[in-house]
């Protein structure tokens, strides 16, 4: 405390007066310890991460006038005149404990990644060979489709048109990736539908698909046919005819063809017996063209 009394009669206690209690606290001057990460690489153009523990504030200094204030300081984009002794200066939270560490940041070449461009064009059911170069080691993936994810070059066979992705280490284990799109052309299929029966005179529709990518068809013979340029056409022949139709893939994956025949029957002919003993000849009671009349009833 401070006493503050009149001249001589400061030793009387009634002629003086006394601040109130002011009380010090004296902490160990012992330094703190501080430790930065030993040893930091990072790739050219990358970001580092510096990073240091022990006290409650922090003093970073490094090359390139480097100076941060922060526990763990980021270097964005780093460049080769990044690189060299970082020093780290910790103080414990009172002020009293200080201590230094150091860390060595070096930077490496980073990885640059060569890769055909795509799109690349391939038909269903064919291999293509994939490229890229530049680095050490290489994963591409999906890797189900490829003969060996772990080369440069390696060839895919996709069933669906894939993007590939791989990525590309350096000798610095500095990496880089790319994507190549592997379009599929699924391949041309002709199906000229069941074979159907008819009642000459009474035109039918053929039940016929095509499928595949940029694909064109014809059908032949064309001969009494009411719309050749149809996918379905209507068919009118006088007597049993075969139809051929064919598809053409446009982009160079082949052709494919299928052919349905028409029976044109002169009447309806309605069996009056049928032999159900399983020796393949009549063993089904069965109208022929039935199921060209529609709503029909048939009573027995």
């Amino acid at each position: 405390r401070m006493i503050i009394g009149d001249g001589a009669n400061i030793d009387i206690p009634q002629c003086r007066i006394a601040s109130k209690a002011i009380n010090f606290t004296v902490n160990s001057a012992a330094n703190a310890f501080i430790q930065a990460t030993n040893y930091v690489f990072s790739c050219y153009g990358s970001t580092v991460n510096l990073f240091a523990s022990g006290g409650t504030k922090y003093e970073w200094t490094g090359p390139n006038g480097f100076t941060s204030n922060l526990q763990d300081p980021k270097i964005p984009n780093v460049q080769f005149f990044n690189a060299g002794m970082y020093i780290v200066k910790g103080t414990t939270f009172n002020g009293c404990g200080v201590g230094y560490d150091t860390t060595n940041l070096d930077v490496y070449p980073a990885a640059r990644l060569n890769i055909i461009p795509g799109p690349l064009n391939v038909c269903e059911g064919q291999e293509i060979q994939l490229g890229s170069s530049g680095g050490n080691s290489y994963k591409w993936e999906p890797r189900a489709t490829l003969n060996n994810d772990t080369i440069p070059n390696p060839i895919a066979r996709p069933l669906e048109s894939t993007t590939y992705k791989v990525i590309m280490f350096n000798e610095y284990n500095c990496w880089d990736t790319g994507n190549v799109y592997v379009n599929v052309y699924k391949l041309p299929v002709a199906n000229a539908g069941p074979d159907i029966k008819m009642l000459r005179g009474r035109p039918a529709q053929l039940l016929s698909t095509v499928s595949g990518t940029n694909t064109s068809f014809r059908w032949t013979p064309v001969t009494d046919m009411i719309n050749p340029t149809a996918i379905r056409p209507s068919v009118n022949p006088p007597s049993d005819m075969l139809y051929r139709l064919e598809v053409t893939s446009n982009v160079g994956c082949g052709t494919s063809a299928d052919e349905t025949l028409v029976r044109v029957f002169e009447t309806v002919k309605v069996p009056n017996t049928f032999t159900p003993n399983g020796d393949g000849y009549n063993d089904v009671w069965e109208i022929d063209l039935l199921p060209i009349f529609d709503n029909c009833v048939l009573e027995v």
